[in-house]
């Protein structure tokens, strides 16, 4: 099972809260494996608080699930135990994982309706293909009149997939597996291109900064070293670009450099936010100033992706009336124009 960010976040939250009021692990685990997770999360709950009885720390436990606790999540508990930061980094690892779920969250809910259109234009083409054109063509046979090509040719088409359905599922299958082949060869050939191509779409490159941000805003406010924190991020992150930028940046700063000249080379952070960073280390206030770039790069990804909707859903909506048209003029027209020829 793969992790869940929001319950991810709650955990941890519900964790430092219980043990800022002074409540021991064991009921602590024992409290929040009665709150409503899904079933892997709230059975690992149960396990956790029979190792913690037994004398295993935060950190062992949840690293033996790791498939619902990630790296970053169990190191950043492992370093708050060591260092007697355990509630601040629990803190910072909660806000993590919340604003990851909030930008996905937001991105599906704006997604959610160009979806919809998507789907109904499918659902219509294939109630088209496979129910209303065979009744035109029903209807011009049943009085010998001349059918249309296109009419025969899709009314042929249509009979034959419902005549042979374990062909016609067999073929579908392996040209899926085909171009899904041809597709994977031709990724990775492109492999080491594809990161320079990313940089040139700007809302990838919005995500980018504003995740890579996020990692420095958690690794900052839990108060762990900042070399640390970066090695445990790049042991987490699936993203390549990221993981290689928090690779070069570790190297520069464990070289002696500061944090704005070590991130002064990396191509998807704007001038903007460097800056910020620049303002932040001089003024000696580096976390506040990343929690305000992180929470205005979250805004304008927000923005960003209504504007990219509002183009999208348009787009959508001009395709489906340009097919229903086509539709109109195929189909229908010659089924009007027997009816006015006095073959009905």
């Amino acid at each position: 099972m793969k992790e869940n960010y929001r319950e991810l976040s709650i955990i941890a939250e519900n964790l430092a809260n219980l043990y800022e009021d002074g409540i021991s692990m064991d009921l602590s685990f024992e409290l929040l494996s009665e709150l409503h997770f899904s079933k892997n999360y709230k059975n690992s709950l149960k396990e956790i608080k029979v190792k913690i009885l037994k004398g295993y720390s935060l950190a062992e436990v949840f690293g033996e699930y790791s498939n619902l606790y990630p790296v970053l999540f169990v190191g950043i508990i492992s370093i708050g135990e060591n260092s007697g930061e355990l509630n601040k980094c629990l803190r910072s690892i909660s806000k993590y994982y919340y604003e990851i779920d909030k930008v996905k969250r937001n991105i599906k809910a704006e997604l959610g309706y160009p979806l919809i259109i998507f789907i109904s234009l499918m659902l219509l083409s294939i109630s088209a293909f496979f129910i209303i054109i065979p009744n035109i063509y029903e209807t011009f046979s049943s009085i010998s009149s001349k059918v249309p090509k296109i009419i025969k040719a899709c009314y042929d088409a249509s009979d034959w997939i419902c005549n042979n359905p374990i062909i016609s599922f067999v073929a579908l299958l392996s040209w899926s597996i085909v171009i899904y082949l041809l597709g994977k060869s031709l990724g990775n050939r492109v492999k080491s291109h594809w990161s320079s191509i990313f940089l040139k779409i700007k809302y990838i490159r919005d995500y980018y900064e504003y995740m890579f941000i996020l990692l420095l805003t958690v690794i900052l406010s839990s108060g762990i070293q900042l070399t640390k924190g970066i090695e445990l991020c790049i042991d987490s992150v699936n993203i390549k670009i990221i993981r290689n930028a928090l690779c070069d940046i570790n190297e520069e700063i464990l070289k002696g450099s500061e944090l704005n000249r070590a991130i002064k080379d990396i191509s998807f952070l704007s001038k903007y936010t460097y800056s910020m960073i620049y303002l932040g280390e001089r003024s000696g206030n580096l976390t506040d100033v990343l929690n305000k770039t992180q929470e205005r790069l979250e805004n304008s990804i927000t923005e960003k992706m209504k504007r990219v909707v509002t183009f999208i859903s348009p787009l959508f909506i001009g395709l489906m009336s340009l097919l229903i048209l086509l539709f109109i003029v195929s189909f229908i027209m010659p089924l009007i124009d027997m009816v006015y020829s006095g073959y009905m």
